[in-house]
């Protein structure tokens, strides 16, 4: 059973969220629940816990600072915050400093069934391991996870919300942390990988450049000429007769 304590500075929000699951049926155990950054680290140095999940909004402490307090005495302790405004800052900052995911409110009950599914999953993952990936370790293995599952489905209508379900993290806290480490957008990365495909699958002169614009994903062979000529320069059909010669049959 895994450890993890609340913390919010709102008595109502901090009851009704001790009774939103029935935690031991995602293998958790809610071992206190706190209204302050000060209450939660005096609990912290007596008892050691696997998630805290966070208030932004604390008052004199900020959820925030409470986090990175946390990073830097427990760095193992997994952190999820949670916010009820669209501040870029406080999000962008959350990425800084790695924490789990960003949730903002009001949360659904689905929502917490897939957030404590994706936080077993990890912890479980981390025991399986001779050597524990570190935090930078383990959001770095997420970039990479997320990268081969886009190589494995650029034939697919690939978007953010598929990708980033396929590795448990917040949509939109994925897509900033995903850029941030690979200094792309999300949807560029994908188009890149795409016309990159559509490159190597020109080499076989029996697929057609329809079949070719299907297998990367482009339903719309005027859209994938469009996509390949803004990365290229060339059209698809230009590019393979400029690299590949005239034996092949469009």
């Amino acid at each position: 059973m895994y450890q993890f304590v609340f913390v919010d500075d709102e008595d109502y929000i901090r009851e009704l969220f001790g009774r939103a699951l029935n935690w031991e049926d995602f293998h958790f155990e809610l071992t206190g629940s706190f209204a302050n950054a000060e209450d939660t680290l005096a609990f912290l140095q007596k008892q050691r816990v696997d998630v805290v999940i966070s208030d932004i909004k604390l008052g004199s402490v900020s959820g925030l600072e409470l986090v990175e307090t946390i990073k830097q005495r427990y760095p193992s302790t997994i952190i999820v915050l949670i916010s009820g405004y669209r501040d870029f800052e406080d999000a962008f900052r959350a990425i800084k400093i790695n924490v789990f995911d960003y949730i903002l409110k009001p949360i659904s009950q689905a929502q917490l069934k897939q957030l404590f599914q994706a936080l077993y999953d990890t912890l479980s993952h981390r025991e399986s391991l001779s050597e524990p990936l570190n935090e930078t370790e383990y959001f770095d293995s997420i970039i990479t996870l997320s990268q081969q599952y886009i190589h494995d489905n650029l034939e697919n209508n690939l978007c953010l919300e598929m990708i980033s379900s396929f590795v448990h993290m917040n949509p939109t806290y994925f897509s900033s942390y995903f850029k941030k480490k690979t200094g792309k957008k999300l949807i560029d990365y994908i188009t890149e990988q795409r016309v990159q495909k559509s490159i190597e699958l020109m080499k076989n002169p029996t697929l057609k450049i329809y079949d070719i614009s299907m297998r990367v994903g482009y339903r719309n062979l005027q859209h994938f000429y469009k996509i390949f000529k803004a990365a290229k320069g060339y059209t698809p059909s230009e590019y393979r007769k400029q690299y590949y010669g005239d034996r092949h049959h469009e």
